[in-house]
């Protein structure tokens, strides 16, 4: 059995976050389509960053008062409610807040996904960290969470490399799986050295992503016997 690396934090979805989410979840639906309008909001939310560099209106930045809150809104959708009199700097550092907590959301569903449904080669792991991940997207900007597949020292199986890095603002993942070390020069068990997977939400991403791995994984493992 692999082992596997999981590091979560400790850090749980702030109110105002989870606020300003729920705020764009209209009554009655489903697990599938709140997810589906999740990743919508998300998207809008990175969009909405770009007003650090210019003014809201070129940013597409809008604003509606709804009693002592302000809603900030970008392209339909509200990305943070703030009360009273606020900054610019104060509403990009609840955006940003509200972008971790929502990634770390994503990170929930798909690492134990990943870490369930992919089946590993011989004597190798899968490696993630939550919250350095999330730590990226609050602090850089960053818009993705990524794990790896790898060999720890040590073993003496086929050797192999995998990085598997979910877009958070828009549902699909870029994946690369390789004979060899990372940084080595290996072939790639893909039809090319990264490939884009591609579905609607990310319970369906990690489908896409577990029948691409598992299949290339078990080609490998065939022609390593047919030798």
């Amino acid at each position: 059995m692999a082992l596997i690396e999981l590091t979560t934090g400790t850090h749980e979805m702030t109110q105002a976050a989870l606020c300003d989410w729920q705020c764009n979840i209209p009554p009655q639906l489903n697990e599938r389509e709140t997810e589906l309008l999740d990743t919508r909001v998300r998207a809008a939310s990175f969009d909405a960053l770009a007003c650090s560099d210019m003014n809201y209106a070129a940013a597409g930045i809008t604003f509606e008062q709804d009693g002592r809150f302000t809603k900030v809104k970008h392209s339909g959708f509200t990305v943070v409610s703030l009360m009273g009199r606020f900054s610019k700097g104060l509403l990009l550092q609840t955006l940003r807040r509200n972008l971790a907590d929502s990634s770390r959301e994503v990170a929930k569903l798909v690492f134990p996904r990943l870490r369930s449904d992919l089946q590993l080669p011989l004597g190798h792991v899968i490696g993630f960290d939550v919250a350095a991940s999330v730590h990226q997207v609050e602090h850089r900007g960053s818009r993705r969470l990524t794990a790896y597949v790898f060999r720890p020292p040590g073993e003496t199986s086929s050797g192999y490399y995998g990085e598997l890095n979910i877009d958070l603002y828009s549902c699909q993942a870029q994946i690369s799986l390789k004979e060899g070390e990372r940084w080595g020069g290996g072939a790639s068990l893909l039809s090319a050295d990264s490939i884009t997977l591609i579905a609607d939400t990310y319970s369906e991403l990690c489908s896409v992503i577990a029948e691409t791995f598992n299949g290339a994984v078990g080609r490998a493992s065939k022609r390593h016997l047919s030798v």
